[in-house]
């Protein structure tokens, strides 16, 4: 054979066969980040109630709201306790927030990044799909608190998801989220998320507390816990901005 044929040839098995590396890391990635929102999520459809307990270097507050997602992409969530802030209520649907609060004439529309109560923004009751928000540009194998770990560094499929990049950390052993780091469009780390309490919730293992903590002033923590899983469908209606008020009456 020609000997510039030869190399031409072998230069093109190179370049065939880094593309299908690619390509498989590519279609791995995101065939691990479904399989890690199927843990984090039981349907696309489902309630659950969670608890957040939000602690600064001066003061301690806890809160309860019911949380109803449908199709994945839209929640709405309902303010519980404490009572005085009863009749609020969060709808999110794709990018677009809006708050609702009792006494005033309309919903008024916000940001998912904005801090709904100390360390835990909106975004995070709501909704942060790993799959349906972002692609992995790497995965790597670490050890991660003596556990073998996959730390996947994911950026964002458009502007408007809650955060640009994330670093996350799943167990390679049976991909359960184990911690993640959520970082700004200037790439400036914002807050930390830990993963545990980890329980058998309609038919998975699921974790059931979350441990977030402020990168920006570390004095602010939060933990939200969570419970009163169930899969429903909630109606279409619920999750029109003009429909909140009723809602939260």
């Amino acid at each position: 054979m020609n000997p510039l044929k030869s190399i031409f040839c072998s230069l093109i098995a190179v370049v065939l066969t880094t593309l299908s590396s690619v390509f498989a890391q590519e279609m791995d990635a995101a065939s691990i980040l479904e399989k890690v929102d199927a843990i984090r999520s039981p349907s696309d459809n489902f309630l659950f109630t969670v608890k957040l307990q939000s602690q600064t270097s001066s003061s301690e507050n806890e809160s309860e709201f019911e949380v109803f997602v449908r199709n994945s992409t839209k929640s709405l969530v309902l303010y519980r306790q404490p009572v005085k802030q009863r009749g609020r209520a969060l709808l999110l649907d794709g990018a677009n927030m809006w708050i609702y609060i009792p006494g005033t004439s309309r919903p008024v529309r916000i940001s998912p990044q904005q801090q709904l109560i100390g360390a835990v923004s909106n975004a995070d009751v709501s909704r942060v799909v790993f799959s349906l928000d972002y692609t992995a540009d790497s995965i790597e194998k670490q050890r991660l608190d003596d556990l073998s770990a996959l730390k996947l560094d994911l950026h964002a499929q458009k502007s408007s998801a809650p955060y640009q990049r994330i670093h996350l950390w799943i167990a390679e052993k049976n991909l359960h989220p184990l911690r993640a780091d959520f970082f700004s469009l200037s790439g400036k780390l914002i807050r930390t998320i830990k993963y545990s309490g980890y329980q058998n919730v309609l038919g998975k293992e699921r974790p059931t507390i979350l441990q977030i903590s402020d990168s920006i002033n570390p004095t602010i923590k939060a933990t939200l816990s969570y419970s009163g899983f169930k899969i429903q469908n909630t109606p279409e209606e619920y999750y029109q901005p003009s429909y909140l008020g009723r809602l939260a009456n």
